[in-house]
């Protein structure tokens, strides 16, 4: 590749933003995922928000810990939802901690990894910080982040 060809590459790949001080956009994208984090904590302050699914999921949990296997309230085999979920928060009884309050804290983590990995998706195909964090405050804010 000629010079004129790198210098061009170099420009398209290059950020656009003037110099900012350093790490200002970790700080940014910390409060962003601690935002997530918090609103997460708030939304759920009365727990989760149950649905047909959670029901099965949590139920699932309850029968592994008893010693009934991954069955949901009516008994039957769970086969219709991966069963890694209702594992992970069955494990939570070994800590002494309720299905419950396993979801919940799985969800507040979940939450913040959701807006830290959207940064780090924006980031790599978008060549403005700052725009890549606009999109990570949309993220952060999204409605469905907070079912």
């Amino acid at each position: 590749m000629g010079d004129a060809a790198v210098d061009e590459y170099e420009a398209r790949t290059t950020w656009v933003d003037p110099p900012w001080p350093d790490g200002w956009w970790l700080v940014a994208l910390l409060v962003l995922a601690a935002s997530a984090a918090l609103m997460t904590i708030l939304a759920t302050w009365h727990g989760a928000g149950l649905e047909p699914d959670s029901v099965a999921y949590i139920s699932s949990a309850r029968n592994l810990v008893s010693g009934n296997g991954l069955h949901p309230v009516h008994g039957s085999t769970l086969t219709i939802f991966p069963p890694g979920y209702p594992v992970i928060l069955a494990a939570g009884h070994l800590v002494g901690t309720d299905a419950g309050t396993v979801a919940r804290i799985l969800n507040i983590v979940a939450a913040s990894a959701i807006v830290l990995l959207a940064y780090v998706l924006l980031s790599r195909h978008i060549h403005s910080m700052r725009v890549a964090l606009i999109g990570t405050v949309f993220v952060t804010l999204a409605p469905a982040l907070l079912r």
